[in-house]
């Protein structure tokens, strides 16, 4: 207090300036504004610092009430504030001589207290390397006061204050008053090289000489510097700490050495493990901290150039903040930038702690006295600081709007709305408030970060130091604290910083400083009561403006800117030895008890279900039964063979279809068996490399199985279709129920097996419906048309003139219209006749996944049972050992029961509402695509049409894996990374550990690999099977792209088809390496594929996002309304000009009929599309056209547009 008393009396005071000649003033400590001399000597300063840091982060202990912990804590960082105060207050203090003078001798006192301390307390050597800097920081700061007081005293210098204006800053202005460079030719690429180096070195030279306008500020110097000193104390500590585990683990591998040699190996293992983890996560971890340090400096250089220009594009519409909120952000930016890169430093190795089990332990059981209070202290220390930071963030904000903002409000709509300018009042006050508040909001920014990261629980840890960066998904960008804090600094640093305002504001004051008696003339509202009316008076008037225009005219423009038969009978011999070796068990158990026993029903069940999932007892009944399907179908390959017969049957159309959605999703429900059998119950006992392989042929072999089924739903044949289907499906029961009869089922196994049960029932009574209508009926199964009446209404809708639209300020009338317009589309959906409806797609994924969801939820039940039962037995144990123990048991119990009902609650709410939001955003973002609209999709996100295709191939299954994924991850945690890395990979390569623990990568490595090559072959086969021979060019014929016009439709259907389970088990497996790749975002989203999951700039390397646009973009080209209509009009043409009736889609098989379509029909069609956009563009051409009359009346075109 003594040495700012002595500090102050050197400095003026702007209120009652007339009294004792303005002193004493208030000194500046640091400018965190737009400060940029005395920078080294402040960071240096900081370094000072470093030791109470220290000690109020790492061994302060508080013994005071826990609900005056946070004020003690504020108090504290006053105290350590208010200690290192006098330091850089003489470092910028207008005297340089009793400045450096008090400044020394408080430095040296300073140091003296200090190495006392160390003198007296016992302390390790680590201490002095710490207290190293300490030292040498202190040092500096004394010779530079040394230095300053003798230039002061011989040399007569003086303190020159820091200028407002920059001469970078009119440097910049001079540049944007001249007039702009012809701009380089983008094909030059040589003189582009050149002119970017030179750029590059010139800013380099500007930025050595500290004269640039880029340059590191007073605030980015300390935030770096302060950190840095962390790191480097953490360093050492590491160090430290490793010693101290290589100790304790020598003396526990001497101590069990001669019990056992290999638990004594696996302790010197841990040893090393432990000593390479430390060195390589120091190395990781330095690499990380000066990477963000460097791309924080040139992120917010970028988005300052850009706010200068008037940009506002990188910035989120809904992120808001009014003036006085800008400043608290402002004061919390520097202290928040801190504690961001040091959490970020610190989390780069942690783990995500379960949510569930922290809030029955720390929250609801201590409150319910089922604990004890203990696991109340977390809470008590959290809530007290929660409802500090709060009333002083409504403090703060206060005095921001009363104290720090000038009275002065401007219009940007004509005097319609007024806003209170950004003009900033009481600048040193200001100063002083951001430095005192600088090393408290050091400690709070750590709880803001640690919140930050609970409400953004899967962002990726890299990001966790950028406050530049949001992330949360976008939408969600205006709850991330530390980016809405980077956005209020953002915006103070435009308002006061901005270099044209600086300079108009420089120019300005000059101007007006010999007009006026007083040469006092600052930025700052005036203290007395007639200044503050006369220079408002004085300003406004336009005529005491500089003569200077065109400079005030550019501010303004600126601020405004193996064999069939022995296959058969596999499942009948294994059946029917079954019954007979069971008969024979009973028949000699009752002759004779000597005679061997027969195998058990283990065995049997074993066998037989082995024969079912695992072998080809379903196979051969399956093909026949395709085979009599396809007698029924009509061929595109030489047609003229056999009347075109057998053609391959349709399974399902996960294209475009919508018929026959019930009935698939029915079918689906067949396969849950299998589907539970090879995702929980498979045991394959194959050779590493081969279980991806083997896993494709068993999915292969489940669509072999119920191909049939699918088949007849979809046959043009209802006759026979139906009576092989309902033959088909009453073996298929027979064998299930067969199965259930021999093994020893538990009646949780006939719950899961109802569902199948049931759909098998509905399945048979739908094909027994069919039949007897074709038979006595005479009903015939209608081909589904290309073109859908929904779809005709749709175009109908687009060719009427647009309605008037609604006035924005009716509101009534628009709520009527948006009530009549969700009851009309929930008529639609009802009736199975809107265009934004259900597909098959949709429904058969739900399907499954509602069948999951079933499966999971009668699981969580059985394991809840046999939980209690372990745990009563458990605590009937203790009871008599421990009546503690027996209670705490009891109560484990009972968390465990409830909060399995509770995650099943929340996990189906989960579900149902990630359900319903994928389709009504699969839907928005179609008829965005119909409209031609690009915005929702990341410019870098580019697929060629090949791999479209196999996107759209992968689409169904991975949804569903997604979606059962997101399910299933809702509670789980992450794991270390890095003692997984050493344990699964690197040891055992090293043989440190038993070969075992590279299972992991032995059974991720092959599934990998081929992945990569039926990619690689999909990828091939679409673009050479699947898409026909056209290209298009959209640029007079400079660049040619093949068109997506698809080819051999049932071919890809049916490959689909058989894909489909498949890509439900490997895209579990893409769901993890997802969840692995963005590590931190929220998990609520992560059954989400029409969400990039990334940050922005990485959704390309989001392999789900990607095969989501690839499905949007088949969607797109196949199922576009106008566009099947129009070619449902074009094909119906064709018909009654060509004498073959058999006009298609796809390409003609043969030769000649290719060239009669190209010759004769192409130059039709291009015609025809010309003509009708050029009577669209020139409506005027339709008075004088006898034959284009409908497009002046659009109701008769919308009546005549269906035949």
């Amino acid at each position: 207090l003594v040495a700012i008393l002595i500090i102050s009396l050197f400095e003026r005071r702007r209120y009652k300036s007339d009294v004792c000649h303005g002193k004493p003033g208030l000194p500046l400590p640091i400018n965190f504004l737009d400060g940029t001399s005395n920078s080294v000597a402040n960071a240096a300063a900081f370094g000072c610092t470093l030791e109470y840091i220290l000690f109020y982060l790492f061994f302060t202990k508080l013994l005071v009430n826990r609900w005056l912990t946070a004020v003690v804590l504020f108090l504290l960082t006053f105290l350590a504030a208010l200690v290192f105060y006098p330091i850089f207050a003489c470092l910028n203090s207008s005297s340089r001589v009793f400045g450096s003078l008090v400044g020394f001798l408080y430095t040296l006192l300073l140091t003296s207290v200090m190495f006392a301390r160390s003198y007296i307390c016992e302390v390790s050597r680590w201490y002095w390397a710490l207290y190293a800097v300490t030292l040498v920081s202190e040092i500096y700061i004394m010779v530079l006061f040394v230095y300053r007081f003798y230039t002061a005293i011989f040399k007569k210098s003086k303190f020159h204050k820091e200028d407002l204006v920059k001469i970078d800053q009119v440097l910049h202005v001079k540049k944007l008053l001249v007039a702009p460079k012809s701009n380089i030719e983008k094909n030059d690429i040589r003189q582009r090289i050149v002119s970017y180096s030179e750029t590059v070195l010139t800013e380099a030279k500007l930025c050595c000489l500290h004269k640039s306008l880029y340059r590191c500020t007073t605030r980015t110097l300390a935030i770096n510097i302060i950190v840095l000193l962390v790191f480097y104390s953490n360093f050492l500590a590491t160090i430290y700490l490793g010693e101290i585990f290589e100790s304790l683990l020598s003396n526990l591998a001497d101590l069990v050495f001669n019990i056992s040699m290999n638990v004594h190996e696996q302790i010197v293992i841990l040893s090393d493990v432990i000593r390479v983890s430390l060195i390589i996560s120091n190395i990781t971890s330095a690499v990380y901290l000066m990477t963000n340090m460097v791309l924080i400096y040139r992120s917010q250089r970028q988005h300052l150039m850009k706010r200068w220009r008037g940009d506002k594009s990188f910035i989120p519409s809904q992120c808001k903040l009014d003036h006085s909120e800008m400043l608290v952000k402002n004061l919390m930016y520097a202290g928040h930038q801190v504690s961001y890169l040091i959490a970020g430093y610190g989390l780069f190795q942690s783990v995500v702690i379960a949510v569930c089990i922290l809030l029955s332990y720390f929250c609801i059981l201590p409150i319910m006295k089922k604990v004890p209070e203990v696991f109340l202290t977390p809470l008590e220390f959290v809530l007290p600081g929660v409802i500090f930071l709060f009333v002083l963030r409504f403090i703060l904000r206060f005095i921001s709007s009363r104290v720090f903002l000038q009275n002065h409000y401007l219009s940007s709509d004509n005097g319609k709305h007024w806003e209170k300018a950004l003009a900033l009042d009481n600048r040193r006050v200001y100063q002083n408030l951001s430095f005192f508040l600088f090393f408290y909001y050091i400690l709070t920014g750590l709880y803001r970060c640690t919140f930050r990261v609970l409400t953004s629980i899967c962002i990726n840890v890299f990001y966790i130091a950028r406050m530049d960066k949001p992330l949360l998904i976008p939408g969600f960008e205006r709850f991330d604290i530390g980016y809405m804090t980077y956005l209020g600094f953002l915006e103070v640093e435009l308002h006061q910083c901005h270099p044209v305002v600086v300079v108009c504001c420089n120019l300005l004051m000059k101007s007006a400083s010999p007009l006026s008696s007083s040469q006092n003339i600052s930025l700052e509202s005036p203290m007395g009561a007639y200044s503050a009316t006369a220079p408002s008076h004085f300003f406004t008037q336009k005529e005491h403006f500089p003569p200077n225009q065109s400079l005030f005219g550019t501010y303004r423009s600126i601020k405004k800117t193996a064999g069939l038969v022995s296959y058969t009978s596999t499942v009948g011999l294994a059946f029917f030895n079954s019954r007979r070796k069971a008969r024979m068990q009973n028949e000699t158990g009752n002759v004779s008890t000597t005679v061997a026993a027969s195998p058990s029903n283990t065995e049997l069940c074993k066998e037989y279900t082995n024969a079912i999932f695992y072998g080809f007892g379903m196979s051969p009944f399956a093909m026949v039964a395709t085979l009599i399907i396809s007698l029924f179908e009509r061929r595109r390959y030489k047609s003229d063979i056999c009347y075109g017969k057998p053609g391959l049957p349709l399974p399902i159309n996960f294209l475009d279809g919508t018929s026959n959605s019930v009935a698939n999703a029915a079918a689906f429900g067949c396969t849950l068996e299998h589907i539970l059998v090879y995702l929980f119950s498979g045991k394959i006992s194959v050779n590493r490399w081969l279980v991806a392989i083997v896993l494709f042929l068993l999915t292969f072999l489940t669509a072999l199985v119920f191909y049939p089924i699918f088949a007849c739903l979809n046959s043009p044949s209802r006759v026979f279709g139906s009576l092989v289907g309902f033959l088909y499906t009453f073996l298929l029961s027979l064998v299930l129920l067969a199965r259930g009869y021999l093994c020893e089922e538990s009646g949780w196994y006939w719950a899961l097996h109802a569902v199948t049960l049931v759909s098998e029932i509905y399945i048979m009574i739908l094909f027994v419906y069919r039949f007897v209508t074709a038979i006595l009926k005479k009903s015939k199964f209608h081909k589904e048309l290309l073109v859908k009446i929904d779809q005709v209404m749709h175009v109908k809708e687009l060719l009427v003139a647009p309605k008037s639209k609604i006035e924005g300020n009716d509101i009534k009338q628009r709520i009527i219209t948006y009530s009549e317009t969700v009851l009309a589309e929930a008529k639609l959906c009802c009736l199975h006749k809107s265009l934004y409806r259900c597909t098959t797609r949709t429904l058969a994924i739900n399907t499954i996944v509602l069948l999951v969801f079933y499966s999971n939820f009668l699981l969580t039940f059985q394991l809840g049972e046999i939980t209690e039962s372990s745990l009563s037995k458990l605590a009937a144990l203790y009871s008599t050992l421990s009546l503690n123990g027996c209670e705490q048991i009891k109560i484990l119990s009972e968390v465990i029961r409830v909060s399995l009902i509770v995650s099943n609650i929340l996990s189906a709410v989960y579900l149902i509402t990630n359900m319903i939001l994928i389709y009504r955003s699969q839907r928005q973002h179609l008829m965005k695509r119909w409209r031609g609209d690009k915005s929702f999709i990341p410019t870098h996100c580019r697929l060629d049409h090949s791999e479209k295709l196999v996107k759209n191939l992968m689409y169904a299954g991975h949804q569903v894996s997604h979606l059962i994924g997101g399910y299933i991850f809702f509670q789980i945690l992450v794991f270390v990374s890095c003692l997984l890395l050493s344990y699964f990979c690197i040891l055992p390569i090293m043989k440190k550990v038993p070969e075992e623990f590279l299972i992991p990568l032995e059974f991720v490595l092959p599934g990998v690999i081929f992945l990569f090559v039926l990619r690689f072959i999909l990828r091939f086969i679409s673009s050479r099977v699947f898409l026909q021979n056209h290209y298009l060019s959209a640029d007079n014929g400079k660049h040619w792209e093949r068109a997506l016009a698809l080819d051999n439709r049932w071919v890809y259907q049916n490959l689909s088809f058989f894909l489909f389970f498949y890509y439900i088990l490997t895209g579990l497996y893409r769901c993890i390496f997802r969840v692995m790749t963005s590590i931190c975002i929220n998990t609520f989203y992560i059954a989400r594929m029409d969400k990039p999951l990334l940050i922005p700039g990485f959704e390309r390397f989001d392999i789900e996002y990607m095969t989501y646009l690839g499905f949007l973009e088949v969607e797109l080209h196949q199922c576009h309304p106008v566009v099947v209509v129009c070619c449902d009009l074009l094909m119906k043409s064709v018909n009654h000009l060509s004498s073959n009736q058999e006009t298609s889609l796809e390409s003609p098989m043969d030769a000649h009929k290719r060239n009669i379509m190209s010759k004769i029909y192409t130059r039709k069609v291009r015609n025809k599309w010309q003509k009708m956009k050029t009577l669209i563009l020139n409506q005027s051409i339709c008075k004088e056209s006898k034959s284009n009359v409908s497009f002046q009346q659009p109701q008769q075109a919308k009546l005549n547009l269906v035949h």
